[in-house]
């Protein structure tokens, strides 16, 4: 078990088309009817798995590319400069400004991060005996209690919380009801129970490591989707038809006051996305209505299918094949087709198109295919 570039090359190429299936698999409506979520989740954690772990093992076999890869490989190969006695080439080059740039992105994340808890941490407190009853009542009914604080910002036209040990949850200065203020708390409640956050991070994190790989970045974007989507089916989960109603309309009603104003690190209530939002309000409204015994199916084969996928993209890899041209006028192929060999009493002589090419002592596999004759007068016309 080793690393190499061929299974780096197959480990990013498949998994970018399968982030693509992915990405609009999640947008459509219907998907998250017949599949679950933690089957989507089981996926995009398999295809990150890919993506980290390019590994070759010993019963890996190569696809050999001999058009696409080769130029590729060859440009990579260039040498640069020779400094500190090592020959520089450009994929050096492309290893060093890839870290460089992994470093940047991840000072810059926890860099914002740490500004951002900053900012929240000196917002005022959200002063309300019935919101903290609620907040109250809601974490109570949890195993581990969590103390949360709550806090108001005019600039947060949604609800939000933010942070993995100390969490805050942020509201907008809109007058809530009661049954308002317990299914938005229930929401960003549920995203610290379900560790949304830590997922959040996780997956920010992995985006910088793979910062120029663009597919990340829409796998981050769908991840975000799948955990709002998470926590609406959590919260409604044990709601009646009529709270679930209630539910929808609470997030029209934030949405009515929706500025331009948002922010990446934080999990918020509602999302400025139309197609996003018309999906929570589909998967909502239509809870229930097709069988759990049918998604845990139409999941396990949606697994088993992506598994098989990845799991042949680490048996089978892509490798370059191409022969030198200073090496070309020394090679030949062998076809069926206008090879063949005589046997003599020194082994076997190899003809490829009428010419003698050489003896060889015993026919291995490369040569199993051709015919084998006793005499030149038994060969055919076409061969001879």
């Amino acid at each position: 078990m080793y690393t190499s570039y061929t299974s780096l090359f197959t480990g990013i190429a498949i998994s970018s088309l399968l982030i693509l299936i992915i990405g609009i698999f999640i947008v459509k409506v219907t998907p998250f009817q017949y599949i679950r979520m933690m089957c989507l989740f089981t996926v995009c954690g398999l295809l990150i798995f890919r993506l980290l772990f390019p590994l070759e093992f010993n019963f890996t076999k190569s696809i050999n590319s001999s058009y696409f890869l080769p130029p590729i490989l060859h440009f990579l190969a260039i040498p640069i400069m020779s400094l500190i006695g090592i020959e520089w080439r450009i994929y050096h080059i492309l290893l060093i400004l890839w870290l460089l740039g992994s470093i940047y992105h991840l000072v810059t994340l926890f860099q914002y991060r740490k500004k951002f808890y900053t900012y929240i941490k000196t917002l005022p407190h959200y002063d309300s005996p019935i919101a903290k009853n609620i907040l109250q009542n809601i974490t109570n009914s949890h195993i581990r209690s969590v103390q949360f604080e709550l806090k108001v910002s005019s600039i947060f036209s949604t609800p939000a919380i933010y942070g993995i040990k100390n969490p805050i949850i942020i509201l907008p200065t809109i007058e809530f009801s009661e049954d308002e203020l317990f299914f938005i708390l229930s929401h960003e409640i549920t995203h610290y129970y379900n560790r949304d956050l830590l997922t959040k991070l996780l997956f920010d994190i992995f985006q910088c490591i793979c910062w120029c790989n663009p597919f990340v970045s829409i796998l981050n974007r769908q991840i975000a989707r799948l955990l709002e989507l998470r926590a609406d089916e959590t919260v409604t989960d044990t709601l009646s038809q009529h709270d679930r109603i209630c539910y929808l309309e609470c997030m029209l009603r934030i949405a009515k006051f929706q500025n331009s104003f948002s922010n990446h690190y934080a999990l918020t209530f509602h999302t400025s996305n139309t197609t996003m939002l018309e999906q929570r309000f589909q998967l909502i409204l239509n809870k229930g209505k097709h069988g759990e015994c049918r998604r845990h199916f139409v999941s396990l084969i949606f697994i088993l299918v992506f598994v098989c996928i990845l799991g042949a993209s680490y048996v089978y890899n892509f490798a370059p094949y191409s022969i030198l041209p200073e090496h070309a006028k020394d090679t030949f192929t062998i076809s069926a087709d206008d090879s063949f060999l005589l046997e003599t009493t020194k082994g076997y002589d190899l003809y490829i198109n009428t010419q003698y090419i050489c003896t060889i002592e015993s026919v291995d596999e490369t040569f199993e295919n051709l015919l084998i004759y006793s005499n030149l007068n038994e060969v055919p016309n076409e061969l001879y």
